[in-house]
């Protein structure tokens, strides 16, 4: 990273500057060109480095866990701020949880079953922080992390810390204003409750069970998890229908471009072989989302985002897009 701005932070800036490292090395999906990179814990190390960005006019991007997500092979010009903690500190009181962005949110999930606090046992087994579950309203089983939110501490355009409400995030399926609002989320608040220890973690084991019958082993399998977001029903009195669904009856799970190929046991997953591309993942999801709505007439909508945004163009994330 540049020193122009290592030397413009304080001398108590614990973040880690490297200087155009592989991006491939920050996500599940092992994909990315180079770019520069502050690696930093602190939530006040992320606001220093912010504020310094806003005031130098200098556009950055910000990661957590490096999940849902595929950046370009090209690399980035603007430099990348990956934020993760796995030992921040949780506290609890009144039932009130509050913790660090950074915190990873399989983590977390672990953290509150071992005390017996319900609220995160659907979460086990999630890659990615607990900044980056609330920005895409992460969920599985039925559940999201808006239904346990109470609030999340911002940094606004100003470099001002805001406290908001979970009302205030319009959250929706996979959805919150977050993901088009630059305001980086840095530390969260939720709800959870007394419940059995033993209980919750049978919850716990049968989750992960589920999960690995149907997801790949993110150690061994490089993937972002669900690429194509489920679809929404027409009506209050309908189910939301499974992307995988579809995909499946349109043949996905045979198809590959590269070393991107469709996970054998869910049709709604790509995986990285050992050398794939962003453009062969890319490439390999426009050729499945052009399956289904030629065989069906069903338009999918991308779950997992592109760095930069116009990477994913002709893979649109909203309906109106």
């Amino acid at each position: 990273m540049s020193n122009r701005w290592k030397d413009r932070l304080p001398d108590d800036f614990e973040g880690t500057c490297l200087s155009q490292v592989p991006m491939r090395n920050y996500t599940t999906f092992c994909v990315g060109g180079p770019a520069d990179v502050v690696d930093v814990r602190r939530v006040d190390d992320v606001i220093h480095l912010i504020r310094l960005f806003q005031t130098e006019g200098q556009g950055y991007h910000l990661l957590g866990g490096g999940s849902n997500l595929v950046i370009d092979d090209a690399g980035l010009t603007e430099p990348v701020i990956v934020f993760r903690d796995s030992e921040a500190e949780i506290q609890v009181e009144n039932e009130i949880l509050s913790v660090s962005a950074a915190m990873p949110l399989d983590h977390l999930a672990r953290w509150c079953a071992d005390r017996g606090l319900e609220g995160f046992s659907f979460a086990v087994g999630i890659p990615g922080t607990v900044g980056g579950a609330i920005v895409g309203n992460a969920g599985a089983f039925g559940r999201q992390v808006a239904d346990c939110l109470e609030s999340v501490e911002l940094l606004n355009e100003a470099g001002q810390c805001e406290r908001w409400a979970a009302s205030r995030l319009g959250f929706g399926y996979r959805q919150s204003r977050l993901k088009s609002q630059a305001r980086p989320v840095l530390s969260a608040r939720f709800r959870v409750a007394k419940r059995d220890r033993s209980a919750l973690m049978d919850e716990m084991d049968k989750t992960l069970a589920l999960r690995h019958e149907k997801h790949p082993d993110l150690q061994t399998v490089p993937s972002a998890g669900s690429f194509f977001q489920n679809i929404e029903p027409k009506s209050s009195a309908e189910r939301r229908q499974a992307a995988g669904y579809w995909l499946e009856k349109a043949g996905a799970k045979s198809m590959r471009v590269g070393d991107a190929a469709v996970f054998e046991k869910h049709a709604n997953m790509i995986v990285n072989l050992g050398q794939a591309t962003a453009q062969d993942i890319l490439t390999l999801a426009k050729t499945m989302r052009d399956a289904v709505r030629e065989q069906f007439g069903v338009s999918l909508l991308r779950e997992v985002r592109t760095v930069p945004d116009a990477l994913g163009a002709g893979l649109p994330t909203t309906r109106d897009a």
